[in-house]
């Protein structure tokens, strides 16, 4: 109970500690943000433009009931100017994408084994086994090195990991990317780091001096749950979803998996071994989308990834991507500007197994930046937000109801512990339960906005996370304040305070939600 309250403070702690940069900052163990290093003139230009073509005004734009043909009509570009202040760095126009990705795949982890396709499909429905073995090696990698999180070199991988943090390290313009586990494992209950370990690292070998690393969680599949391999998983700026096995107990990892998500939706059929079970007809995404999520459902049956997998339990990980430029639309002609992915994996006789097939999960004309979380129930939580008229930010839940799952026999309703789909709502309005806007119960899934309905704060949230007794906390930058531009400003989100906060705003602060 201590250490788990330990790690509840912990969390917490680093969340207000970590609102200091704008929107996607926040590194937490459900989900680690980039740095975003912008600075207050482009994000005054921006929120300045937003006012200028939104014939509402922002400061008023908390009032959620009037503007829901507003929020509803997405189909303009985002101002770049809005996009260089959440700290999205774009590579340059004529970067051959997939070659970036490969050169960062064949040289992170000094001794990890990377693979850019997942080794043949030869466990139970066809997923990967994950060995060690490269071309008939043996060799194992991992190893040791000073982390640039600046703790000592003490902490433990096979402990408890549930009460360590995992971060990313580094970031643009500078020639550092790690992603590093913290704790605060002194005995006191101070909520201070005080130990720490490196597990993977992309120094020097990043594509250009604006990738980075965005997000990273810890498995469930540890050593110190009674497996053989601690498993970890991280996304960048190049949309690539990384997956670290530590087969050998020591801090590095030593096998890596790359999914490319772009080149996964662009490419027919897939690739490098992933492919999406439920494909949209003539689907793409932009070749440079951000990870701004990963959150890890470390219990669910798996049986809708392949009819062999019912009774299956696994992992789950949800992967939220925003696209900046967009490439497909909907019916309407919005870009399509977010994503959730799902991925699954699954241990059998010490083996960790990943699966080939993975599910679309949502796609949004919408943006997400501080992407989702999963609570004890297996409740999906996710945020979206207006960057076109700059209404506001919604948060919304899905919650998973007794359901059939075709692979598992049209005459047995179920609980997966999974979501597999979800809808894009109308407006950021949609779901809150009222006459007008109703909760939504589509494909086995009840949707319900849970913040009732779309406000500013909620567009300057920067990260979610779940807790004890499902509570949702979402860490809130301070709001923008208009004004001469200064460092205060640095640390300021894209969006004003709602009016009942008056001219002062808000601070950066942790607010929680409970059912």
């Amino acid at each position: 109970m201590k250490m788990k309250r330990a790690m509840m403070i912990a969390v917490l702690a680093v969340a207000v500690a970590a609102l200091a940069v704008p929107l996607l900052g926040l590194r937490t163990h459900a989900a680690s943000g980039a740095d975003a290093k912008a600075s207050a003139a482009p994000r005054a230009a921006a929120t300045a433009a937003a006012a200028a073509t939104n014939p509402l005004s922002l400061a008023t734009a908390d009032k959620s009931s009037s503007f829901q043909q507003v929020e509803a009509d997405q189909r303009a570009a985002i101002n770049p100017e809005v996009i260089k202040s959440l700290g999205i760095r774009r590579l340059p126009k004529g970067t051959d994408m997939k070659a970036a990705s490969q050169k960062v795949a064949k040289q992170i982890a000094p001794g990890a084994q990377v693979r850019s396709a997942l080794p043949p499909g030869t466990g139970p429905a066809g997923a990967s086994p994950v060995t060690p073995a490269v071309n008939g090696s043996t060799q194992k990698g991992g190893g040791t090195g000073s982390p640039l999180i600046g703790e000592p070199l003490v902490l433990n991988e096979l402990s408890a990991l549930s009460s360590a943090l995992i971060t990313t390290i580094g970031g643009r313009d500078n020639q550092f990317s790690e992603v590093a586990l913290i704790a605060d494992w002194d005995g006191r209950e101070d909520c201070v780091a005080d130990r720490g370990a490196k597990i993977d690292d992309f120094s020097g070998v990043e594509p250009e001096i604006d990738f980075t690393l965005t997000r990273a969680a810890i498995s469930e599949h540890t050593f110190a749950n009674g497996h053989l391999f601690n498993s970890y998983y991280y996304g960048d700026s190049l949309g690539n979803l990384w997956f670290g096995f530590d087969l050998v107990g020591s801090p590095l990892v030593d096998t890596v998996f790359q999914a490319n998500l772009p080149a996964i939706v662009n490419t027919p059929g897939g690739s490098g071994g992933f492919f999406i079970l439920n494909p949209t007809a003539g689907d793409c995404m932009d070749d440079q989308v951000t990870v701004t999520g990963i959150a890890v459902n470390p219990v669910a049956d798996l049986g809708d990834f392949n009819p062999a997998l019912c009774g299956v339990t696994g992992e789950v990980i949800y992967v939220s991507v925003f696209d900046s430029q967009g490439c497909a639309s909907n019916a309407a002609n919005q870009p399509i500007r977010t994503r959730i992915f799902a991925f699954g994996v699954f241990e059998i006789g010490g083996t960790e197994f990943v699966l080939g097939g993975i599910r679309q999960v949502l796609r949004s004309k919408f943006a997400n930046t501080a992407g989702l979380a999963v609570d004890d129930d297996g409740s999906l939580y996710y945020q979206l937000v207006d960057l076109i008229q700059f209404t506001g930010g919604a948060i919304f839940k899905a919650t998973e109801i007794t359901r059939t799952v075709a692979n598992c026999g049209v005459a047995n309703p179920r609980i997966n512990r999974f979501i597999p789909s979800i809808p894009d709502p109308p407006t950021l309005n949609s779901w809150s339960g009222t006459g007008a806007n109703p909760v939504v119960t589509a494909g086995g899934v009840r949707n319900t906005n849970y913040g009732r309905g779309s406000s500013t704060l909620y567009g300057n949230v920067v990260s979610l996370a779940t807790g004890a007794c499902n509570t949702l906390y979402a860490a809130v930058s301070r709001s923008f304040v208009d004004g001469p531009v200064s460092f205060e400003q640095l640390t300021e989100g894209l969006f004003p305070a709602p009016s009942a906060f008056g001219a002062a705003g808000t601070p950066s602060m942790v607010i929680s939600f409970a059912d």
